[in-house]
């Protein structure tokens, strides 16, 4: 309801409009990060396509950490590693790992 009012005094769309799931786009660079949900990770080593094709089907994507507000959890920064260096079948494992600490 609040929202709803402020929209109509100070114009604009809501706070639930604005935010969205930012669009797919190519593998990002070293040192950029991504995230899912409230969780970020920090991209220590090359990421190959299908490393990254993975990572989108998982719901990760690549943030501006500068820009944004939010409170994230930061993942250790070996973590990026250990996914990139993990073969296909041992992938979801350590991914399910990573997440439950």
């Amino acid at each position: 309801m609040f929202d709803a009012l402020k929209t109509l005094v100070f114009g604009g769309k809501p706070a639930k409009e604005r935010r969205h799931m930012p669009r797919v786009g190519k593998p990002p660079a070293i040192n950029a990060y991504i995230a899912k949900q409230q969780t970020a990770m920090k991209i220590t080593a090359p990421v190959t396509q299908e490393l990254w094709d993975w990572l989108i089907l998982m719901g990760w994507r690549e943030i501006e950490i500068k820009s944004n507000r939010r409170k994230i959890r930061r993942l250790d920064d070996r973590v990026f590693s250990k996914l990139a260096q993990a073969n296909q079948q041992d992938r979801e494992a350590i991914y399910r790992e990573i997440l439950s600490k």
